[in-house]
């Protein structure tokens, strides 16, 4: 209908003020608001989100360490020294802690387990993220296309929210039996809380299994969700939807600015991160909050506004906090970012002894 508006137009009427339109806009640039500076975590900060480091890490153990909890160290970085050897063992970290389920392969179905902390007074749910070594776990991970949520499984989801559909498979063959353990803590344990943590794809199926806890436990039990280099997970209505039902308040997307993987799947296939709950680590080991700034791996789509996502900066130049037009160059990605280390944490399981 364009056109046919102009058409009452003439061309003479049109050029003068046409042209300066163009020319004020080309030559000015209207500042945006600088974005609030994000808030430093502290030490008390991160020895609280310790344990559940430790418990995302012990997900890549087998199911029969973890159901015996007796599982390994997390692996060094390829970069690190002798003098970087990790001497706690995951499972001694978190020593009361007392499983009641666990299952998966490893490669269609990510290792999991679920137990119980009585110093936490916490449910614990924890994901394996993608074994390379397992041909099944690549298929899941490239497995990119966007469909619906099973709507058993996560009731009243709008049609329009698409998830990622290898995440949803994987969600999908262990939501039950997991929902059932829950189901249990909760009643034998007086619990009123449950965590869900994962890396990688760990973390993506830590969200999904978030969400559908929280669509079918009473709101009288807080569901909580902290992910570790987690990648996109559905679309814009998915989105939405998630942060309507688990908002940024009980969601923590953590991730090193150096690592690729959150900016996967890319966004021209439809994906974008769900907006707040996340926090950026920089050279140097400094975590900062990023809600409201740019201190994230991503390439700056992140902020949700009133259903458009806006630019807020990329997060990759190194230091935790992306400039306005700053994006993450392929090369300033670091490939062992992805992995650590968290708090002095890599992510991984190792059968050795503690030094």
């Amino acid at each position: 209908m364009r056109l046919p508006i102009l058409a009452f137009f003439s061309v003479g009427t049109l050029a003068t003020p046409l042209a300066s339109t163009i020319s004020l806009v080309a030559a000015l640039k209207l500042p945006r608001p600088n974005p609030p500076e994000p808030s430093v975590y502290d030490a008390q900060a991160l020895a609280a989100l310790n344990p559940y480091t430790h418990y995302a890490s012990a997900a890549y153990c087998d199911p029969a360490a973890t159901i015996a909890w007796s599982c390994g160290r997390a692996h060094n970085s390829p970069r690190a020294s002798p003098s970087h050897d990790i001497p706690a063992v995951h499972c001694d970290v978190n020593a009361r802690f007392d499983p009641v389920a666990s299952g998966g392969d490893g490669g269609a179905v990510q290792y999991w387990y679920v137990g119980f902390d009585p110093a936490l007074r916490e449910v614990i749910v924890a994901h394996q993220g993608t074994d390379i070594s397992r041909p099944l776990a690549a298929w899941v991970d490239m497995d990119v296309f966007l469909q619906r949520l099973d709507p058993v499984l996560f009731p009243g989801t709008p049609p329009d929210a698409l998830v990622h559909d290898g995440f949803a498979f994987a969600q999908h063959s262990s939501a039950r039996v997991i929902r059932a353990a829950v189901s249990t803590l909760l009643d034998t344990r007086n619990a009123s809380s449950v965590v869900v943590v994962g890396h990688s794809l760990g973390a993506a199926i830590a969200l999904l299994d978030a969400l559908h806890l929280r669509l079918h436990l009473p709101p009288s039990i807080t569901v909580r969700t902290i992910g570790y280099g987690m990648p996109r997970v559905g679309n814009a209505a998915f989105a939405t939807f998630l942060s309507a039902v688990l908002p940024p308040s009980d969601r923590l997307e953590i991730a090193r600015t150096r690592d690729l993987v959150p900016l996967l799947p890319p966004e021209f296939l439809g994906y974008v991160h769900p907006h707040g709950g996340r926090v950026g680590i920089a050279d140097g080991e400094v975590w900062r909050a990023c809600d409201g700034a740019a201190c994230w791996p991503d390439d700056g789509r992140l902020a949700e506004d009133g259903g458009r996502f806006v630019d807020e900066g990329g997060g990759a130049n190194g230091d935790g906090c992306g400039g306005e037009d700053s994006w993450p160059e392929l090369w300033s990605f670091d490939l062992t970012d992805h992995f650590g280390p968290f708090d002095g944490v890599w992510m991984g399981c190792a059968a050795v002894a503690a030094v």
